[in-house]
């Protein structure tokens, strides 16, 4: 949702297509979770990590929800995705915390990643780095779109995800599967 509401203050509005689902998931374009880091910062991580997890919520059926999984797979992810009811979306933080935790406590990571902005995974983040791993927190910054301030304080290290967003999508030519917002 913040990557979008990124792409409208530029005037880019995205197309529905492999890598867009309206108010469900947003990638970018030419560039595989494997390799997120590469031109954005300098990070203590492997090049290559070896699993990328993406947990999201839908309204619809379950040929809909298939079609998410089977586009987030092809993008590099194991795809979680969880149907959502008049908004509210069931089981996506629960189960991102508790297989975030249960990683960390099987000590089936060093760092992870975490692409978020809510201050909700505060207490998350903590309890894996009390399990002695490292917590790298990339999102947007300080542009109004969400990020909580208490989750940049806790993680071992923020990365603002702002100007790579706009320099992987605005360097991109804005043809398909963007084009100008109306």
């Amino acid at each position: 949702m913040r990557g979008r509401e990124a792409l409208h203050l530029r005037s880019l509005e995205p197309i529905a297509g492999p890598l867009f689902e309206p108010d469900v998931f947003l990638w970018l374009p030419h560039t595989s979770p494997r390799r997120i880091f590469e031109g954005i910062h300098l990070a203590p991580l492997e090049e290559n990590a070896i699993r990328w997890h993406y947990y999201t919520a839908l309204q619809g059926d379950d040929v809909k929800r298939d079609s998410v999984r089977d586009r987030l797979h092809s993008l590099g992810f194991d795809a979680h995705v969880f149907k959502k009811t008049a908004k509210k979306s069931k089981g996506v933080d629960i189960s991102l915390a508790r297989d975030f935790l249960g990683h960390a406590y099987k000590d089936d990571f060093d760092a992870a990643v975490l692409v978020a902005g809510d201050a909700d995974f505060v207490p998350l983040v903590e309890d894996v780095k009390r399990l002695g791993k490292q917590v790298f927190v990339l999102f947007f910054g300080d542009n109004g779109l969400g990020l909580g301030t208490e989750l940049r304080r806790h993680s071992d290290a923020f990365f603002r995800f702002d100007e790579a967003w706009a320099r992987l999508w605005g360097g991109a030519g804005l043809t398909t599967p963007w084009s100008a917002a109306p």
